[in-house]
C-alpha cells in the first residue's frame, strides 16, 4: 500500500492490488451505497475484482481512528487525451479528503493523464469548483428496453 500524505489530519492510502484483503471489509462498507448511483453498471464484488485486476483504483482517506472515506478511479483512453475519472465515492467526511486531490492528480500525471473528470451527484460540482472542476455536460442515463410499435 501506498501511503501519501499531506499537511492535514486525513491520510491517503491508494490500496495496491496485493493488499486489498486486508482493507476490503472496511472499504465495502464505505462504499456500501455507490451500488445506487451506478445503476446496473457495477456491483461491489465487481468492483473488488476490477480493483484486484487493476482495472480500478481504490483510494482510502483514514486518520488516526481509521478509514473512513473511499473512493474509485479509472482511467479513460479517448484519441486525444487520457484522463482519471473519479466514478464511484461513498462514507463520510469527504470534505476532509478534498485537500488531498491534488496527491491524486499527481499520480495521475506520472499514468499519463492530462485532465481528471468527476461522476457524481451534482453537489461535488460545488465542492470540487474551488479545486479547478468545472461542469461541462452532465451525464444523462436511460434503461433501454425493446419496443414494439
Amino acid at each position: 500500500m501506498n501511503q501519501l500524505k499531506v499537511e492535514t489530519k486525513a491520510h491517503l492510502m491508494l490500496v495496491d492490488p496485493i493488499a486489498l484483503d486486508h482493507v476490503w471489509e472496511r472499504a465495502e462498507m464505505l462504499l456500501s451505497g455507490v451500488e445506487d448511483y451506478t445503476p446496473g453498471k457495477f456491483t461491489l464484488p465487481d468492483i473488488y475484482e476490477m480493483v484486484q485486476r487493476g482495472l480500478l483504483q481504490l483510494w482510502l482517506c483514514h486518520d488516526a481512528v481509521g478509514f473512513f472515506f473511499a473512493f474509485v478511479t479509472h482511467f479513460v483512453d479517448y484519441p486525444r487525451k487520457r484522463t482519471i475519472r473519479f466514478c464511484m465515492a461513498g462514507g463520510s467526511r469527504a470534505k476532509e479528503c478534498l485537500p488531498l486531490l491534488p496527491l491524486v492528480e499527481n499520480w495521475a500525471l506520472s499514468h499519463g493523464c492530462t485532465g481528471g473528470e468527476v461522476v457524481g451527484r451534482k453537489g461535488w460540482a460545488k465542492l470540487l469548483e474551488m479545486y479547478g472542476y468545472t461542469p461541462i455536460a452532465p451525464i444523462l442515463f436511460k434503461y433501454l428496453r425493446v419496443r414494439m410499435n
